[in-house]
């Protein structure tokens, strides 16, 4: 299941939604999936749906399409009863094989950083353009008057044997990156 963390404002379509992958001795295939809201006092507080037609079913029970593939939107149902930075987990077991399990966690924030992906070249530092989004009324807009430097945190995997820092720094003027701090380096060897 992508992604392992998502973090979501409770408006506009900033909504947790995943991509999971289902198989049959390594072969993708259809499959009938279980899902799971967590902590369970607080599953009734979401709706868990098929994203863009991607597999079927309604919660908790759901069928991935012929090439294994189904996406899974959650949308919080009452926005009073959902607690800002709490982690909520979205577990997926598999309904061949109830030991085979994989789960997300996902959280709410008053406002988030946002960024598209990036694809970089170790060593070579890419200017990365981001943005403060916040929540007025049920959309999502960027916020313009926040200034400061947030501390970025990261969980990085390295290949066997090699090692890697990610390097990101950036300063907010206005709601904006600016641009002399916009860098995202990534050192690696191995």
């Amino acid at each position: 299941m992508t992604p392992e963390t998502e973090i979501s404002l409770m408006c506009g379509d900033d909504q947790p939604s995943y991509t999971i992958t289902t198989k049959k001795n390594d072969v993708a295939t259809s499959l009938d999936v279980t899902a799971q809201v967590l902590p369970e006092a607080d599953a009734d507080n979401f709706d868990v749906t098929v994203g863009n037609n991607v597999g079927t079913g309604s919660y908790p029970n759901f069928t991935s399409n012929d090439n294994g593939q189904l996406a899974l939107n959650i949308t919080a149902k009452d926005t009073d009863k959902i607690i800002l930075n709490k982690e909520y987990t979205l577990k997926v077991t598999l309904g061949v094989d109830g030991s085979a399990t994989d789960s997300s966690t996902y959280l709410y924030v008053p406002f988030k950083y946002q960024a598209d992906d990036q694809y970089i070249i170790a060593g070579k530092p890419q200017n990365v353009p981001v943005e403060v989004l916040a929540c007025r009324g049920n959309e999502s807009v960027a916020v313009t008057n926040y200034n400061g430097t947030p501390t970025v945190s990261h969980n990085l995997t390295s290949p066997v044997n090699g090692d890697g820092t990610l390097t990101f720094a950036t300063e907010f003027m206005n709601g904006q990156a600016t641009e002399k701090t916009q860098a995202l380096t990534f050192d690696n060897s191995g």
